[in-house]
């Protein structure tokens, strides 16, 4: 393959990876919206993720889809729920449920294609079926399959296409135990209001 053609292969790897992300931007956000979603501002993702929030009486439902990091044309969407007091984080803080995000909790979700593969526009996807077409159809299909976190929310069943995480390490006060124990509470320049 001659410099020419490389660079014409990453311009149409860029522009596939482009319109996934608009359309996700729209007709995704759009679709959140009409389920109670609202899009977060982007705190500190370069970008890389879109965050959403439903606020209920009961507890905050999270949504952030993560796109992949070195820019090829793939996302997953991560999911969890706090109650609407909030959380106590690793560190003891109490986190307000308005500023947790799906990474603070302890038990979250991951909704792909199946639970080991990302949605994505493969190459050949998009030679057969055309960019525009090739990136309509993940992105419906990721609507499709959202119904499961919808399920997960209300239920607590795991779809097929989900996978769900346990991280000890969020659990409250677990950092802050750990740095007790080994005689390094509080760390330099601690502050119990910073979250």
């Amino acid at each position: 393959m001659n410099d020419k053609t490389k660079k014409i292969k990453k311009e149409s790897e860029k522009s596939v990876t482009k319109l996934l992300r608009e359309g996700i931007k729209t007709q995704f956000t759009d679709y959140l919206a009409t389920l109670g979603f609202k899009r977060e501002k982007a705190k500190d993702s370069n970008g890389m993720s879109y965050s959403f929030r439903r606020i209920l009486h009961n507890r905050h439902d999270l949504v952030a889809v993560q796109f992949d990091k070195h820019h090829w044309p793939q996302f997953v969407i991560n999911f969890g729920s706090c109650p609407p007091e909030g959380i106590v984080d690793a560190y003891g803080r109490n986190i307000p449920a308005n500023v947790v995000g799906y990474s603070l909790l302890v038990i979250s979700g991951r909704l792909g294609k199946n639970p080991f593969q990302w949605f994505g526009v493969s190459k050949l996807k998009s030679y057969f079926l055309g960019d525009n077409v090739a990136v309509d159809s993940e992105i419906k299909l990721a609507m499709n399959k959202f119904r499961q976190i919808e399920n997960w929310f209300n239920t607590g069943i795991v779809g097929m296409d989900i996978s769900i995480s346990n991280n000890p390490y969020n659990e409250p006060n677990s950092a802050k135990h750990a740095m007790i124990e080994k005689g390094i509470w509080p760390p330099e320049g601690w502050n119990e209001d910073e979250h």
